[in-house]
């Protein structure tokens, strides 16, 4: 999903200083922010998983994805609900 760009979306064309193209290295900067955030997190609950904690870090997952497409929300960006799948 990252390779192809799919992971996150933007529903916006943005333009920076009337340039589309700086506008799109900032939509392209923006979904490595927020994909390298979410991996992050991921990797540190997947390091604690255990048998009887699996749901508990599920449920932290989720909150971890709601609240990055919270704070990315502004700029119109985001995680789709596949890479937690």
């Amino acid at each position: 999903m990252i390779k192809n760009n799919t992971a996150a979306i933007c529903d916006t064309t943005w333009t920076i200083n009337g340039s589309t193209v700086k506008g799109q290295s900032f939509v392209k900067n923006n979904t490595q922010l927020i994909l390298r955030a979410f991996n992050g997190d991921c990797n540190a609950i997947m390091a604690k998983v255990r048998w009887d904690n699996y749901q508990l870090l599920l449920e932290r997952l989720n909150r971890v994805y709601k609240k990055l497409n919270a704070l990315i929300a502004v700029r119109r960006k985001f995680a789709k609900t596949a890479i937690i799948n």
